[in-house]
């Protein structure tokens, strides 16, 4: 659409009858339409929608690293909380066996034990000592990597302490029974697939801009003309106008190669895409195999660890009334821990495949 405003002062020769209006001007009116070339797309429009597609594009870019980085933030929190209640296993069944120390020296003074059972019960605290160090420096380095991402208001790193482990652990955790669902909702919610989408939108608004390159021009043109006011009598008339441009191009390796390149990017963007789909189904298949295994496994386990704390104590009882041997009791001690030992290697394992699910779900932990 275009329009002027033209006013014309004193006389002109009649060779330049064209450019006279009357007093108050002419005014002019027109729309130009493209029936064939630059009809559906053209230059502008092509960069508008290209950089509108790379916006979007950046924006799911962000989304990707967002939930990447709130996927790991929640697998060092969940580290951190299973190496610090490793810790306590340690620290429990070392305290145990430096308690002992003083059963057994009361036994030996009063003759009930030779004194080499306080030679081997310290072989055990050393040992469990040792479990002990190893078990601190593992939970400190899952602090530092924790605070990482645990941060106060002014974006300052805080490490958690020992002392903030929570009480209790989860005693139930979820399993996903459908798998179907997942695999449906990680296709819809996938920012990869949104991605491709993205770029076929593109590879398709390259190839219409090829096509229309190589596509005669044919526009139409409507206008008006009235000129306001007083003057020559020949000028006061409407003057309405309807042509039509046709123009014929003569070369069309640009657009040729145009939209060939764009046939080309979709092809290989419709390979990726069906890429994708096929492993966000293999993906969703595992994830949900090793989330339910794990649960069931982290069941099992607790039950041996409940176990084991049962025949623990009843062999520490024996033990103080001088019914159990030393070596037994502390084999009932290891196991106990042992057992505790998997059932916290079981949770994490849920936890670190659970994190993996939600990710492929695109189920932000944060939502900003």
């Amino acid at each position: 659409i275009y329009g002027r405003h033209l006013q014309s002062y004193d006389n002109f020769p009649s060779y330049e009858g064209k450019v006279e209006t009357l007093d108050e001007g002419e005014y002019f009116a027109g729309i130009s339409l493209s029936l064939l070339r630059d009809a559906l797309i053209d230059a502008d429009r092509f960069t508008l929608w290209n950089q509108q597609e790379n916006q979007a594009q950046a924006g799911l870019s962000l989304d990707q690293q967002r939930l990447a980085v709130q996927t790991m933030a929640l697998k060092a929190y969940w580290t951190w909380l299973v190496k610090g209640s490793e810790l306590k296993v340690f620290q429990n069944i070392l305290s145990l066996a430096e308690q002992r120390i003083r059963q057994i020296d009361g036994r030996i003074k009063a003759g009930d034990l030779a004194r080499i059972y306080r030679a081997e019960n310290m072989q055990y605290v050393l040992k469990r000592r040792a479990h002990v160090v190893q078990s601190q420096l593992e939970f400190q380095q899952a602090s530092y990597y924790l605070s990482l991402f645990y941060r106060d208001d002014s974006g300052m790193p805080i490490t958690l302490a020992f002392e903030s482990l929570p009480d209790r652990l989860p005693k139930d955790l979820e399993v996903e029974a459908n798998p179907s669902r997942v695999e449906s909702v990680a296709r819809e919610n996938s920012l990869k697939l949104k991605i491709l989408s993205s770029k076929q939108t593109q590879a398709e608004y390259s190839r219409d801009m090829g096509t229309n390159l190589i596509l005669p021009k044919v526009d139409v043109n409507f206008e008006w003309n009235q000129d306001q006011g007083i003057g020559p009598q020949r000028l006061t008339q409407d003057e309405n106008r309807i042509m039509l441009q046709v123009e014929v191009p003569l070369q069309f390796r640009k657009g040729l190669g145009k939209r060939r390149a764009a046939q080309a990017k979709l092809k290989q963007i419709e390979a990726d895409t069906q890429w994708t789909q096929e492993k966000i189904k293999v993906a969703s298949q595992t994830l949900v195999l090793k989330v339910n295994s794990l649960a069931e496994i982290f069941k099992f386990t607790t039950s041996q660890a409940s176990n084991a704390k049962l025949l623990a104590d009843a062999e520490r009882r024996k033990f103080s009334q001088g019914a159990s041997d030393l070596i037994l009791v502390n084999i009932r001690e290891e196991n106990l821990a042992e057992a505790q030992i998997k059932n916290l290697e079981s949770l994490l394992k849920y936890q670190f495949f659970w994190a993996d699910l939600k990710e492929i779900l695109v189920e932000f932990i944060v939502q900003n």
